[in-house]
């Protein structure tokens, strides 16, 4: 029965972190893959939309491995992004990778660990 129970979260997390999330599906963790186009360049982030909505995109955190600059974006350019949503009751997505129709990667900073059974993979 234990067995069980491992594989289920093992195969749920694995299946979790490798597809796509709907903007307006986004739970807290685990690290979630979010695609869109952005509809806004800011001064610590994008504001990214998909069919089902938008949110802001946090890519100007404290302790990132590569800087943010806006100038690495345009209105419109479709990207993905993994990250987490940010706990509170603002919704934002505090990315830590994206990658771009171009396929270019830009790590921004590695995940945060998390409490419970994740298991997460390197994006180096």
């Amino acid at each position: 029965m234990i067995f069980r129970c491992v594989l289920f979260f093992f195969i749920a997390s694995v299946i979790g972190c490798s597809s796509t999330t709907p903007i307006a599906n986004i739970t807290l963790p685990p690290v979630t893959k979010i695609e869109g186009k952005i509809v806004e360049v800011m001064p610590d982030g994008l504001k990214i939309e998909d069919e089902s909505g938008t949110i802001f995109v946090a890519l100007n955190m404290e302790g990132q491995t590569v800087p943010y600059d806006q100038s690495n974006w345009t209105d419109n350019e479709s990207i993905s992004i993994y990250g987490n949503l940010v706990s509170g009751e603002s919704r934002i997505f505090d990315g830590y990778v994206v990658d771009k129709a171009t396929g270019e990667r830009i790590i921004f900073t590695h995940p945060t660990p998390h409490v419970g059974i994740v298991i997460q993979s390197s994006f180096e």
